[in-house]
């Protein structure tokens, strides 16, 4: 079997532009937990899913498939200390800090793992993380559908899918204790922990935004449901504001926390939401493909500031209480910090396709150009090898706006055309797309032969398919989540 990624070309025939300044949203630094030996077994399918920092011990916890990690976060690169797993498939998929040293974790076996071992085990492990070496579990409690865990001092919050939301006395570690269920929601998703009024909110894929008092967590009281622009699949707080994600649609801003929360509306991220994380006036989001993040201002939409696009799925993120203006991200494997310039307004460019596949004898090609920034983006230049290319620059690209590039192969396609666009875009000015012969797509059948191409695997050897020919090849683009 073969696994193989895209790859990108080569080389740039388009100049760098000089003196760009500052980049608006830098990675600081990364590792990939893949290079961890003993977590390992589950190979490429090892990645984070969850992220949970402890300023106090200067420590991240990290949740995922392949299990549990502890990260000692004194330096910029986060050193691993121990972890924690029962079985190879493991997948953890929320970490929470309770106190004295303990921890609890979501273990969330998969439909096909359950039925092929009907005693696998679905719920909360408590461990005891006092030495990361030696990792030991304290007591689990078996839930089967939890979609969410969240820890306040020794109060343990769980949503499950089927609607209700339990909490959990885990002063013992040795044991949870069941304080409250709260019925109602259809499909809760996630939740903001209570403030000191003990109110939280909780987010329902189906209802939106729904309050709940926790004021006594043995005896929560559930408000009335306040609808989302779009199916809500996350939620941070900070400060008076709430912020909700939406998925595709973005990320909603709520207000006036103490009444009726209000919607002051939507910022479209690019991609599609699936974490978010807020403090110190910034915004950060998970969108797959990279890590956003927005400048807020009271009683406004948060504005977009800065991009960091990712090679892998970006699957989570969490604002860092010991960094300011800084935040832990896992796209798939890779662990990264990455650090704000709140005060660099700057553009922040996406260009896609990373590939384009154009047939013999086409003349016109399509990329789009989209503006993750914070100040207006222009195009410099756009070039290629092959000097038969002709393209229009556009106007400056408005922060979260996007606009299409036409590209014009007087003579037809060549294959070895590179295109390079040259941008102000501080953090990465020249990105160049490799042009490739993908055959006629219209003329390709459902058992005719398939067009030749190259790709590499996970391991970064390169594989051509005619070098299999008369051999079955099995292309898989999966997701493990």
């Amino acid at each position: 079997m073969l696994l193989m990624t895209l790859a990108l070309g080569c080389g740039s025939p388009c100049r760098t532009p000089p003196d760009l300044g500052a980049d608006p949203l830098e990675l600081v630094a990364g590792l990939d937990v893949n290079s961890i030996a003993l977590l390992g077994g589950a190979g490429f399918l090892v990645h984070l899913i969850d992220l949970a920092p402890q300023a106090s011990q200067d420590r991240l916890y990290g949740a995922g498939s392949g299990g549990f990690w502890v990260f000692d976060t004194q330096g910029e690169v986060p050193d691993y200390l121990g972890g924690f797993r029962e079985h190879t498939t493991d997948t953890y998929s929320r970490v929470a800090v309770l106190p004295d040293d303990h921890v609890v974790v979501l273990d969330r076996s998969t439909p096909a793992t359950s039925t092929e071992d009907p005693d696998r085990f679905n719920g909360l492990r408590v461990l005891d993380v006092s030495d990361p070496e030696d990792v030991t579990e304290r007591s689990t409690l078996s839930i089967e559908d939890a979609s969410f865990l969240g820890a306040d001092g020794s109060l343990v919050y769980v949503l499950r899918h089927s609607g209700p939301l339990e909490v959990y006395d885990a002063s013992d570690p040795a044991g949870l204790l069941r304080l409250a269920t709260l019925e109602g929601c259809d499909n809760p998703l996630a939740m903001v922990l209570p403030d000191a009024a003990g109110r939280a909110w909780i987010v329902d894929a189906e209802q939106g935004l729904v309050p709940v008092d926790l004021a006594d967590p043995a005896a929560p009281v559930r408000g009335e449901p306040i609808a989302t622009a779009g199916r809500a699949t996350d939620v941070a707080r900070d400060g008076d504001q709430l912020y909700v994600g939406l998925g595709s649609e973005g990320v909603e801003v709520f207000e006036d926390l103490e009444g009726t929360p209000t919607s002051l509306g939507t910022v479209v991220v690019g991609g599609s939401v699936t974490q978010v994380s807020a403090a110190d006036g910034l915004v950060w989001a998970a969108v797959l493909d990279g890590v956003a993040v927005l400048r807020t201002d009271p009683g406004e939409l948060p504005q977009p500031h800065g991009f960091e696009a990712t090679e892998r799925f970006s699957l989570c993120v969490e604002a860092t209480p010991e960094r300011p203006e800084s935040a832990w991200g896992c796209a798939w494997s890779d662990l990264s910090l990455l650090r704000a310039h709140p005060e660099v307004l700057a553009p922040q460019a996406l260009l896609e396709p990373r590939e384009l596949s154009v047939a013999a004898g086409d003349t016109e090609a399509k990329l789009r150009l989209e503006n993750r920034g914070g100040a207006d983006l222009s195009v410099l230049e756009i070039d290629s090898r092959d000097r038969d290319l002709e393209a229009e620059l556009p106007d400056p690209v408005a922060p979260g706006t996007a606009v299409e590039v036409v590209l014009s192969f007087a003579g037809g396609f060549s294959d070895k055309l590179d295109v390079c666009v040259a941008t102000d875009d501080p953090g990465e000015p020249v990105r160049t797309v490799a042009v490739s012969d993908g055959g006629n797509i219209s003329e390709l059948t459902v058992g005719g032969e398939a067009p030749d191409f190259s790709l590499e695997d996970v391991d970064g050897y390169w594989h051509t398919l005619s070098d299999y020919r008369g051999r079955p090849v099995l292309l898989i683009w999966f997701a493990t989540w």
